[in-house]
């Protein structure tokens, strides 16, 4: 939302107070009214977040200064000074608590106050819906410098859950570069569906094996938490969903018949088959449904 040709005329007084016991606090060379934002002093309007995309958090309220926030951004400025002229509240249901109170205070204080990958996701969806692109930019920085492989599941699965508009570089690097801490961390089994078969797809520098064993522990993850469903998953139904993705072939006959062939995902001939390939590609037809890629992800 951008407004044209409209000059703000300030309510002098009040923003003269601010400025004046901002600038005692912290010198002419620095300018924040951050403090203004905590106390709560001289506000005139209340922003309720409650985001509909997360039910168990609980509604914040934030009261600002209608004129400072329309100096500061366009944004503030039309939805201060045209539809929401005469009112003194408003329901925000599309951002996070959290990462509304990083836009404000990026606004009040002049800096980005990001200390997590979280409030860098937040505050980014934020500063995108109200076009800031300092605090969009802050953000985009701290998660390609702080994003790790252990933190790498949660990330993708807030991509698949939200409207980002594309997803990291950062993202696939880690998966280029550290396919094994990424199988073996923590949130890896509690990861959604789209965000292991995401991975599949992008992983590299790793065992055949040892992705079809991270995937096989994370679906007997999905079928014991189902269990409390009433809709349970079948653990052959949900593994073979992702076998035309799984690369068999490049495992070697000693990882499939420890692995793979003992877990009761396969039947008499398809266990013949895919052996068979793995000693001599090609020496009889692969079942439909499995892959036939021989090209290792190294």
């Amino acid at each position: 939302m951008v407004v044209h040709g409209n000059e703000l005329v300030m309510n002098k007084p009040i923003f003269h107070i601010l400025k004046c016991s901002a600038m005692k606090r912290i010198g002419v060379s620095g300018f924040s009214v951050e403090k203004f934002l905590d106390s709560g002093e001289f506000t005139d309007f209340e922003f309720r977040v409650k985001p509909e995309n997360y039910p168990d958090i609980a509604e914040r309220k934030f009261h600002v200064h209608k004129q400072f926030l329309a100096m500061r951004n366009e944004v503030f400025y039309a939805m201060f000074f045209g539809d929401l002229a005469e009112q003194t509240e408003v329901v925000v249901t599309d951002v996070h608590p959290d990462g509304f109170d990083l836009l404000l205070r990026f606004f009040y204080s002049g800096k980005p106050k990001i200390k997590s990958i979280n409030d860098a996701l937040h505050a980014r969806f934020a500063a995108r819906k109200y076009l800031v692109q300092g605090l969009k930019e802050a953000c985009s920085d701290y998660i390609a410098t702080n994003l790790k492989a252990d933190g790498l599941c949660s990330f993708i699965d807030y991509y698949m859950q939200s409207r980002e508009p594309e997803m990291d570089a950062i993202v696939d690097s880690l998966l280029m570069s550290s396919g094994p801490a990424i199988l073996t961390s923590k949130k890896f089994n509690f990861a959604l569906e789209e965000t292991v078969r995401y991975i599949v797809d992008k992983i590299r520098k790793v065992p055949e094996d040892s992705l079809i064993r991270a995937v096989f522990g994370w679906a007997q993850e999905q079928c014991v938490k189902s269990l409390q469903s009433d809709t349970p998953i079948e653990i052959k139904a949900l593994m073979r969903s992702f076998f035309p993705k799984l690369r068999f072939l490049t495992m070697t006959a000693e990882e499939f018949v420890m692995g793979l062939s003992t877990w009761g995902l396969l039947n008499d001939a398809e266990n013949l088959a895919i052996l068979r390939n793995i000693v001599k590609r090609g020496s009889q037809p692969l079942p439909e449904g499995f892959c036939n890629d021989t090209t290792g992800r190294f």
